[in-house]
């Protein structure tokens, strides 16, 4: 009986030993599976955060592929833009080109329509200035020898005895286009002096050839310019025409003085001539310069009225204009 019973409870101990031990490895392998779980978390946690940064980048990329994208089509909207606007132009400078051989065309066919003759080619203030300047000459040189080779033609293109140079010439403005490049030809082509004194002389070819053709040159050596009120004022004209005259006055003294070609400006008293006192101040003008053209003296810029010289720096001024 007692060994049953010791036998019993060795059993019993055995089990209890068994269970033990097998809890053990249990708890061993759940502490594993623990260790094993907190790993896979912080692998979680570590792939959400990548993912995240996946994500804020794909939507940076697309962020700027939306930009790109909007940035392509404004320029492809700007392009079109650019060629409709310039197929509109080709259209207008087509148009333009087919009004004008049209107008073209009706002039050739009846000039009389659009044009007629005068009776003088000069006004009747420009008339009366001529024959005083011509009248001065003889009376500067009476013998004809001595005046025989200066001549005084009237209203003459800047563009008749100033040349334009060719080559290309730096200015300050960084940029000119095709408009702004022939501003220079266009000063001269638009305008024109009032009279031009020339001095004629013989000339040759080809000077060494003794054979050679000859022909008279006419050298320009004094522009004359007859200013009216419209250079003093814009009562008459208005401002923008006052303008446009001071300009061009400006521009026609600054040649005058940097190619060396003088400048007589003779200003009338009003709108009307006085023929004895403006004879005589147009003489006086005259006889001042070829005192100092005979001279060989540098160009100058005379500046007279019928009482006489006029300083260059006052002859604008609102006090010396009537």
């Amino acid at each position: 009986m007692e060994q049953k019973t010791l036998f019993a409870f060795f059993g019993i101990l055995a089990f209890f030993l068994y269970l033990c031990i097998h809890l053990l490895f249990k708890l061993k392998n759940l502490k594993a599976d623990f260790q094993s779980l907190s790993s896979l978390k912080t692998e979680i946690e570590k792939t959400e955060i990548h993912i995240s940064q996946v994500q804020h980048e794909l939507s940076q990329m697309q962020k700027m592929i939306t930009q790109m994208a909007q940035t392509l089509d404004a320029e492809h909207e700007e392009s079109v833009n650019k060629q409709l606007k310039f197929q509109k132009k080709q259209q207008w400078y087509k148009e333009k080109e087919r009004q004008a051989d049209e107008i073209t065309h009706e002039i050739l066919s009846s000039p009389s329509s659009f044009y007629y003759t005068v009776n003088s080619c000069m006004t009747p203030i420009e008339s009366h200035m001529f024959y005083f300047l011509t009248s001065g000459l003889q009376s500067i040189f009476p013998d004809y020898s001595d005046r025989k080779n200066y001549f005084i033609f009237p209203q003459i293109s800047l563009h008749a005895f100033i040349k334009k140079i060719n080559k290309p010439v730096k200015t300050t403005v960084s940029f000119m286009d095709d408009e702004l490049s022939d501003l220079p030809r266009r000063n001269l082509v638009g305008k024109n002096v009032d009279f031009i004194l020339c001095c004629r002389s013989y000339k040759k070819k080809n000077p060494t050839d003794v054979d050679s053709i000859g022909f008279f040159a006419y050298k320009p050596v004094l522009m004359i310019e007859i200013d009216g009120t419209s250079h003093f004022s814009d009562e008459r004209y208005g401002k923008e025409s006052f303008d446009r005259t001071h300009k061009s006055d400006l521009f026609k003294n600054a040649l005058a003085m940097d190619l060396n070609i003088s400048l007589l400006r003779y200003k009338l008293s009003g709108t009307q001539i006085d023929s004895k006192q403006d004879s005589e101040g147009i003489q006086n003008a005259l006889r001042d310069f070829f005192r100092d053209f005979q001279q060989n003296m540098d160009s100058k810029i005379y500046c007279y009225d019928k009482d006489g010289e006029i300083e260059p720096d006052t002859y604008y001024s609102p006090s010396s204009a009537t």
